[in-house]
């Protein structure tokens, strides 16, 4: 989650209570390399970053 603040941080300047907010809706999940997460034809309704792991 630290990675994903920096990102924002770069971008827009967010309060630590805006961040705790928007925070606790992230859900983190992980998939295997090369795994497909959509389909096509498909609509995202999810963010996605990708780790450093």
């Amino acid at each position: 989650m630290i990675e994903i603040k920096k990102y924002f941080q770069k971008m827009v300047s967010i309060s630590e209570k805006d961040w705790e907010f928007f925070s606790s809706k992230l859900i983190r999940r992980e998939f295997a390399k090369n795994s497909i997460i959509l389909k096509v034809g498909h609509k995202e309704n999810y963010l996605s970053f990708k780790g450093n792991c």
